[in-house]
């Protein structure tokens, strides 16, 4: 018996070896189990894993291809849960970096966000932000304090018409 080479390979019996949700099965899987990728250290060195099911393109494209779109990404809802049916989702690329285990997220009138995008919503720079929060101050007070634009670290830039300061 021969090895089958090329479009007679087993790979290509689906007809999607070439397609994007190939890649992200197979990326999936790199991370989780290649010490030489470069993303096992956040995936296969914590442990996670995928379903048994998924060891093969088919099963994991028969329990994922509803809701796939080719602007979406793979993304796991409990980052510390493996990657099957119950734990993953398609998400917006914003979305997905939002569930990244070092993203702190906040309430926020009702609304659970990340600091870039309260410091957009409440016109606050994020690393002013951070500062705040470095140095103590409660959510609510860091949310709501004006900024002090007559501080004397500042007192060498300048304000433009978009709230952004820059040195003179």
């Amino acid at each position: 018996m021969y090895n089958k080479k090329g479009k007679e390979h087993s790979q290509y019996k689906h007809g999607m070896a070439e397609k994007r949700p190939y890649r992200i099965w197979s990326n999936m899987k790199m991370r989780c189990n290649n010490k030489r990728d470069i993303s096992y250290r956040y995936y296969g060195a914590k442990g996670i894993t995928y379903c048994d099911e998924w060891h093969y393109f088919i099963n994991f494209w028969n329990d994922m291809k509803e809701g796939y779109a080719d602007d979406l990404q793979i993304d796991r809802i409990d980052n510390n849960g493996n990657y099957c049916k119950e734990n993953c989702r398609w998400v917006t690329p914003k979305v997905n970096s939002n569930n990244r285990s070092h993203v702190t997220n906040y309430l926020l009138d009702g609304e659970i966000m990340n600091l870039s995008d309260i410091s957009k919503k409440i016109g606050i720079n994020r690393f002013t932000l951070m500062t705040r929060f470095k140095n103590g101050w409660s959510e609510e007070k860091a949310f709501t304090t004006k900024v002090n634009y007559k501080n004397k670290n500042l007192k060498n830039y300048q304000k433009t018409k978009s709230q952004k300061y820059y040195r003179s």
